[in-house]
């Protein structure tokens, strides 16, 4: 976890606010319930009991990266995106979190959130993240057209 927390720190250019990150264990979060979650908290995350480990890492990366950027992503969204700013955010939140892990995203997960299709070319071309408003310009410059296609597409 240490060289996770680390690389997102190194991608955010965003210090964590504390040396000490707590992960608690929540049972509502567990995947015998349906749901595979977390939540970041003040002090730390909360993760549900999750059986696959790769899962698991996934979902405590995901949740730091959330930690790490706070509201940041939602303070700086236009007054336009308001509606959306939950897809956004969760978007950038995975793009950082799969980029942190190496990972990719399959095309049911592509479909889900077309904001992570709008995104994806900007983390491709960078290791990090100097201005979270450069990433959101991105919405004003491919959103209109990216988005009506996939609409268009379903």
């Amino acid at each position: 976890l240490n060289s996770n927390i680390q690389k997102i720190e190194n991608i955010t250019k965003i210090p964590f606010s504390t040396n000490r990150i707590n992960i608690y264990l929540v049972e509502a979060l567990s995947q015998e319930y349906g749901k595979i979650g977390g939540e970041p908290l003040i002090n730390g995350i909360a993760v549900g009991r999750i059986k696959d480990l790769e899962v698991l890492k996934m979902v405590i990366t995901h949740e730091l990266v959330h930690l790490n950027l706070m509201n940041r992503i939602i303070n700086l969204l236009p007054e336009k995106y308001r509606k959306e700013e939950h897809q956004i955010n969760e978007a950038i939140t995975d793009l950082i979190a799969r980029r942190v892990l190496n990972l990719s995203f399959s095309k049911e997960e592509l479909m889900k959130n077309p904001y992570i299709e709008i995104f994806q070319p900007f983390f491709q071309n960078v290791s990090e993240i100097k201005n979270l408003e450069k990433i959101l310009k991105i919405l004003e410059e491919k959103n209109k057209r990216t988005k009506l296609q996939f609409f268009e597409k379903r």
